[in-house]
């Protein structure tokens, strides 16, 4: 779920920042990669292991080119350069480390997630699971920003005015995410009432899973999503807990309705999202302005970038819903 960012330079799309900074956002960085999580499942607090929020089996299957795939590195380290934040293009990132998390330990990730995929659970079960990890995912991204945050004011000294503000929101926020994550996991759960499937006929090039507020900074509301692509199909699952009935909906019809999918699709991976996992071979076909206006799309609230590049493409007579094929698909591993 994207954030509000510093200032920036639309001609150098670099931050400047002092060297001081610098090496306190690199220490910061160390620490938190080094750093260990309690398992997210309520009262367990046990270390979580690396969890993938796309399962790499899907990742190599349709995705990867010699074991890698193309995204934003989670480090700072690699794009601190001199005295900028080089925000430069997307990095080639090892499958064993695409969007990976510090979610949940060894049992209760299968617990969650495991469980699910083995039984084969039908429908429901399956969108509980994959909005349990767009949630999760979330919960332990805005983690680690604090923690980096924390850590950088060890170092410094002192945390300015911004930085201060953020810490308070993302507490705020990793607050109603564990709440959330809580509620769906409780036995008294009343599960997920609101839900869409987009089916594409065909292997997108692109998979994605997270959070996005909406409308948009109201936290209060949020919808799930999970983009899966396999060699021959892709699917977009959107979801919604109990209590936001119909905001699945009302964002469907923001964007225009179901015939703009092409824009839907776009929108929530690479304006609304922010870790997308790109298929290098999709990557590497773009034009270098095309790929600097797919990362600033990324970054929107620091670029203020509000147009969406057609990175995806897709075509009115190739989405379609078909449960059973959902449902075959999804057998398969989500």
């Amino acid at each position: 779920m994207n954030e509000q960012g510093n200032s920036y330079s639309m001609a150098t799309t670099r931050l400047k920042v002092s060297q001081q900074e610098i090496r306190a956002a690199q220490i910061a960085d160390k620490y938190v990669r080094g750093l260990a999580f309690k398992c997210l499942f309520p009262s367990c607090g046990r270390k979580a292991i690396r969890s993938h929020s796309i399962p790499s089996s899907i990742i190599k299957l349709s995705l990867a080119v010699d074991e890698h795939v193309m995204s934003l590195s989670r480090s700072t380290t690699s794009i601190l350069k001199n005295k900028y934040y080089d925000l430069g293009m997307l990095d080639k990132i090892p499958v064993s480390k695409a969007g990976t998390f510090k979610g949940y330990c060894n049992y209760h990730d299968n617990w969650v997630f495991g469980a699910a995929e083995r039984d084969n659970k039908k429908t429901q079960g399956m969108y509980g699971a994959m909005h349990t990890r767009a949630l999760s995912i979330e919960c332990t991204r805005k983690l680690e920003l604090l923690a980096f945050m924390e850590k950088k004011k060890q170092v410094l000294g002192y945390q300015d005015s911004a930085d201060n503000l953020m810490v308070n929101l993302f507490k705020i926020e990793v607050k109603d995410l564990e709440n959330r994550i809580t509620r769906i996991l409780s036995p008294h759960s009343s599960g997920i009432y609101d839900f869409r499937v987009f089916t594409v006929s065909k292997n997108i090039g692109v998979a994605a899973c997270g959070v996005f507020s909406f409308p948009q900074n109201d936290s209060n509301h949020i919808i799930c999503y999970n983009v899966i692509p396999y060699p021959d199909m892709s699917f977009l699952f959107l979801t919604a807990p109990y209590n936001d009935i119909g905001i699945v909906d009302t964002y469907i019809s923001h964007m225009g309705g179901e015939r703009y999918c092409q824009k839907i699709f776009n929108d929530i991976i690479f304006l609304r999202g922010e870790e997308a996992l790109m298929s290098p071979s999709l990557w590497h076909r773009l034009s270098r302005k095309r790929k600097r206006e797919t990362v600033e799309c990324i970054l929107s609230p620091i670029f203020g970038v509000q147009k969406i590049p057609p990175i995806v493409k897709v075509k009115r007579h190739e989405v379609g819903v078909d449960s059973n094929l959902i449902d075959r698909y999804l057998s398969k591993g989500i």
